[in-house]
């Protein structure tokens, strides 16, 4: 299944969070700063192949606990979608490459063109993209 930008951050929130309710996984998705509301969480969360388990509560509906199937090839992220934003918040290190790849080749599309505002602008911001990205990469495989 090709995923949508809003169903990798719930993948990833899930991966890291095994048996996590809705509500956790939209909370955190919002304390990492994504835009994304409880609303469309709960809408995709049917959507993906998860494992869901029922928890009783008194007074309450039962409690939903998501987590991945056993099959992670289940999940295709979209590299498309997936910005520099996104994967500062995400740092899947395959990801990551790919993404770092691109903006490689676009620093070196930008290094042909004529000096202008928007293309110095636009070097400045893909070269501070470059820079965390490659900061965050370095942590997360000191870190495996």
């Amino acid at each position: 299944m090709l995923l949508s930008k809003l169903q990798s951050a719930l993948f990833f929130e899930i991966k890291a969070n095994e048996n996590i309710t809705g509500y956790d996984i939209s909370k955190a998705i919002s304390a990492k700063g994504l835009k994304w509301s409880h609303q469309q969480v709960y809408r995709e969360l049917p959507k993906m192949p998860l494992n869901m388990t029922y928890v009783p509560q008194e007074g309450k509906p039962d409690k939903k606990l998501y987590s991945l199937t056993c099959n992670h090839e289940a999940y295709e992220h979209n590299q498309d979608l997936m910005d520099t934003e996104f994967l500062l918040c995400y740092p899947d290190v395959s990801l990551t490459s790919i993404h770092l790849e691109k903006l490689e080749k676009e620093l070196e599309l930008l290094a042909e063109m004529p000096e202008e505002p928007v293309v110095t602008y636009r070097t400045s911001a893909v070269k501070l993209q470059i820079e965390s990205l490659t900061a965050t990469l370095k942590k997360v495989k000191a870190n495996d």
